[in-house]
């Protein structure tokens, strides 16, 4: 027959603390854990469970499932909001500053024959798309971030479908002087805020160039350049494999405010005046 662990002689064999409550060896007694419950698969603690140095704690599935594994706080069918799921590194106390609080890893699994897992960091869906749970990724403590937000409801590779937002308008850079992203693809447009400027780095004789693609060459060409320096220089020329660059007289302005005319056609040209570079008098017949 199976056999039974008892407390050692003397002690008592009735459970102790309430029904369903886990069980723990109290003095040689049975002893329930507060705030502890079992029901067939299911177990709450009420208070903390602390790992020893080393120790791993390991949420299934086993090898032998597929079924997803989940960990956080019980649903919330009340008018109060759900329970919040906090998951930290270790803190230091070192009075003298030279300790560094722990590091937290989310890491997807690994494979030795196929792609290893993704990590996916989703908020909450609301009532609608306009109510997504926000991710706020905040390197400062709880005060200072960025805040990703889902807009379409849908969650996709390459972070589809959301906006990256700082919490403080007009503070945070997307890479820095040393650390450069390579290409922005814009689909719609690029908008400046008031007295914003497009400007390079201060280096003297480096170029920035701007292109228009030419479909028979299958090529980008440059038709703005412009190059930094003691005397710093902009140039704007028709692009290789094009002809010409094209103004309007009449709605471009020079630095005074003038602009070209439209006249004609003549046969006879009586008098022409040109005021910084334009024609701002055409006269014949």
């Amino acid at each position: 027959m199976p056999t039974s662990n008892r407390p050692t002689p003397g002690g008592s064999e009735i459970p102790g603390g309430s029904a369903t409550q886990l069980q723990y060896n109290a003095g040689s007694s049975f002893g329930g854990i507060t705030g502890s419950s079992v029901s067939g698969a299911d177990l709450v603690l009420g208070g903390n469970l602390t790992l020893g140095d080393g120790a791993v704690f390991k949420l299934g599935p086993n090898a032998a499932t597929v079924a997803d594994a989940d960990i956080g706080p019980g649903t919330s069918s009340s008018t109060d909001d759900a329970a919040r799921l906090v998951i930290h590194a270790g803190n230091t106390t070192d009075a003298m500053g030279s300790a560094s609080g722990g590091a937290l890893h989310l890491r997807g699994g690994n494979s030795a024959t196929a792609t290893g897992g993704d990590v996916l960091i989703i908020g909450g869906e609301g009532v609608d798309a306009n109510n997504m749970g926000s991710i706020n990724l905040l390197v400062n403590g709880e005060t200072a971030g960025w805040t990703v937000r889902e807009t379409t409801g849908s969650f996709g590779p390459a972070f589809a479908g959301l906006d990256f937002i700082p919490s403080t308008d007009n503070s945070s850079d997307i890479g820095s002087t040393t650390k450069q992203w390579a290409v922005a693809y814009l689909g719609t447009a690029l908008e400046l805020g008031n007295a914003a400027v497009i400007r390079g780095d201060a280096t003297d004789a480096h170029t920035y160039k701007a292109s228009v693609y030419d479909v028979n060459g299958a090529a980008y060409v440059d038709w703005l350049t412009v190059t930094n320096g003691n005397t710093p220089s902009v140039v704007i020329a028709a692009p290789a494999g094009g002809t010409t660059i094209s103004i309007q007289a009449n709605t471009y302005k020079s630095s005074d405010g003038t602009s070209g005319v439209t006249a004609g056609p003549f046969t006879t040209i009586t008098a022409i005046q040109v005021k910084n570079g334009l024609v701002t008098t055409l006269t014949g017949s």
